[in-house]
């Protein structure tokens, strides 16, 4: 019973001392009855005294008495305000004009700001300029003589396949995007007002056989069959 009159005196000491600094309402008179309540606690006696302990302090019901607290942490998790960020699932697969990765078989290279795939899987004309336009681009365009200079310069082989074509008028030759820049007459060809050609000597010259212009070692254009599987050209539309 004396430990516990001694733990009571704890409790009601740092009682008193919150009551003092101002943290709970309190009652002076009954202040007065606590102290003399704490004093006949320490002393050794019957348990009568202690019942006296247990009244001598009442907090005053209608005064709040609730002791600073923190207050509760709110139990929803915070939100994520970080942006989810897919990965590129297909980097290599669709058009890429804008400087992606180059893909499997070809390397990228720049000409004035423009993009070109130098590719070194041999395939027909047609297939070739199929692969160029799945990748958001065409079989290379020749305007002039420091493109075709960069073009010879970047290919894959010896022979690669560039955009112009007779196919659809024979001796009228075009770039893919149905341009004529060349006309093949019997009395010898000759470009169309001021356009950019290459031929090799007595090219084209492969008449109906031969309908799709390639860049061969030399570096001159030659017509060719075009089912003849070849490196090829892409350039960025």
């Amino acid at each position: 019973m004396r430990s516990l009159a001694r733990e009571s005196i704890l409790f009601f000491s740092a009682l008193t001392a919150a009551v003092g600094c101002g943290r709970l309402g309190y009652d002076p008179q009954a202040l007065d009855g606590f102290d003399a309540a704490v004093e006949d606690a320490a002393r050794p006696g019957d348990s009568a005294s202690h019942g006296e302990l247990d009244a001598a302090f009442v907090l005053d019901a209608t005064e709040p008495h609730v002791l600073d607290a923190a207050p509760a942490e709110d139990a929803t998790p915070p939100i994520d305000a970080t942006p989810s960020i897919e990965p590129d699932a297909g980097r290599d697969a669709g058009p890429r004009p804008d400087g992606g990765p180059a893909p499997p078989g070809c390397f990228a290279a720049w000409h004035l700001g423009r993009r070109y795939l130098s590719c070194e899987d041999a395939r027909s004309r047609n297939d070739a300029s199929m692969r160029c336009a799945d990748l958001g681009m065409r079989l290379v365009r020749i305007d002039d003589a420091a493109e075709q200079d960069f073009v010879a310069g970047v290919r894959a082989a010896d022979r690669v396949w560039i955009g112009a074509t007779d196919e659809v008028r024979e001796g009228d030759w075009t770039w893919n995007d149905g341009t004529l820049f060349f006309r093949d007459t019997t009395a010898g060809g000759q470009p169309i007002g001021d356009a950019y050609v290459r031929w090799g000597a007595a090219e084209p010259n492969g008449a109906r056989r031969e309908n799709c212009a390639m860049i061969v070692a030399s570096s001159v254009w030659i017509d060719e069959d075009c089912t003849m599987a070849v490196p090829y050209v892409c350039e960025a539309l």
